[in-house]
């Protein structure tokens, strides 16, 4: 799932105190190292990119491979535009799904890979891959369904946890991967300064000016 790098609409977290425009090539440098890093990976599973907003797919020109299949995300939040994703593939005929967003670029793919292997056992419905900020970098599931998340404070720090408890009122099985880190904060830009698989993101942030960096690390 991935927005159009529009300035100031995305990682505006990060603002101040990057710019606006400084968030938005940020931004594009994770979705360059999300997208090299997938299709240059063995992992056995077909890649499409989700789209938001609706509308110009040229927002994503030179981010996006020409060979990854987009379509647009739908509905009015979070949880729903997350639905409509899981829906898309489905109809597709594919019998398990992993979502990811786009803010974890240096994510290892092992990861989606142990998503996929988890959904083959008998009692699991559902698995979350946990961030450390209260929500969750990665969701795969082998169904649709919609009850894990609505009624969901997206914004919130507890992100997981309520969804968790959606999953258990539902009587889901679910499986909890390892946590790892979204870049959402400043002090999360950390991650990727020493991070060789995200090259694109990392000379980014050490591109910034002495001042820039001074007050993120």
């Amino acid at each position: 799932m991935v927005k159009a790098p529009l300035p100031g609409h995305v990682k505006t977290r990060l603002t101040p105190p990057l710019s606006a425009d400084e968030a938005a090539g940020l931004y594009s440098s994770f979705l360059i190292d999300l997208f090299v890093n997938l299709k240059c990976s063995p992992l056995a599973a077909d890649i499409f990119s989700a789209i938001t907003p609706p509308g110009n797919k040229e927002d994503f020109q030179g981010l996006i491979p020409d060979d990854v299949a987009c379509f647009q995300q739908s509905g009015a939040g979070l949880g729903e535009r997350i639905e409509s994703v899981f829906r898309s593939l489905f109809e597709k005929g594919y019998s398990k799904a992993v979502v990811t967003g786009s803010d974890s670029p240096d994510m290892p793919l092992r990861l989606i890979e142990e998503a996929i292997a988890a959904l083959d056992e008998p009692d699991v419905d559902i698995v979350f891959g946990p961030a450390e900020d209260g929500g969750y970098y990665l969701v795969a599931v082998s169904r649709c369904m919609d009850a894990p998340f609505r009624d969901i404070e997206w914004s919130g720090p507890n992100v997981l946890e309520e969804t968790l408890k959606r999953v258990n009122e539902a009587a889901l099985g679910y499986r909890l991967l390892e946590p790892w880190h979204d870049v959402d904060r400043p002090a999360d830009l950390k991650f990727l300064l020493d991070c060789d698989s995200a090259p694109c993101s990392r000379a980014f942030i050490e591109a910034l000016s002495p001042e820039i960096k001074a007050a993120i690390i």
